[in-house]
């Protein structure tokens, strides 16, 4: 019971807040440097512009992220059980 706890856990960490956190915030980062190569755009524009790109990039990273960390749990945590 506390390894499926630990998975739970583990897996929510890995899937939802780890990878897409760090997967957004440098593709943000990124997006911000090519807006800003961009004349005349309003700075407001090419920092939430970046932002919305990176919100884009969620939705379809949503379910590779989702096998990555079952992958990394199955060759971790799960071997345990």
């Amino acid at each position: 019971m506390l390894i499926s706890a630990l998975d739970v856990i583990i897996w929510h960490g890995v899937a939802s807040v780890l990878v897409p956190g760090f997967v957004l915030f440098h593709f943000t980062k990124l997006m911000k440097g090519i807006f800003g190569d961009i004349d005349g755009m309003p700075g407001v524009a090419k920092d939430w512009g970046a932002v919305a790109v990176s919100f884009g990039l969620l939705a379809f990273m949503s379910v590779p992220l989702d096998g990555l960390a079952n992958t990394l749990l199955d060759s971790t945590i799960r071997t345990a059980e």
